[in-house]
């Protein structure tokens, strides 16, 4: 069977790129990021830019020093919140 084709103009281009999807997306430690998708959680389905090395990626001692400290914030703030409820069930 023949195919259908569109006859138009010949010669013309579009302004459009053709093939150029758009611009890559790097991580912080320069290598490209790629499309991952959430499994679990409120957000199943939906897709996100990250590192491919990800949950390989090395934090630096600074980074973990960091973390750390935050952690305990929020531990410290939770328990002086625990205390305070018990307070004010007395």
């Amino acid at each position: 069977m023949a195919s259908r084709r569109h006859i138009g103009s010949t010669g013309s281009s579009s302004s459009r790129s053709v093939g150029r999807g758009p611009p890559k997306l790097k991580c912080k430690c320069g290598v490209e990021a790629v499309i991952w998708m959430v499994r679990n959680g409120d957000n199943v389905g939906m897709k996100f830019n990250g590192c491919p090395k990800w949950p390989w990626v090395n934090a630096n001692k600074m980074d973990l020093e960091d973390l750390r400290f935050q952690v305990f914030e929020r531990d410290t703030q939770v328990a002086e919140k625990e205390i305070e409820i018990d307070f004010m069930k007395e």
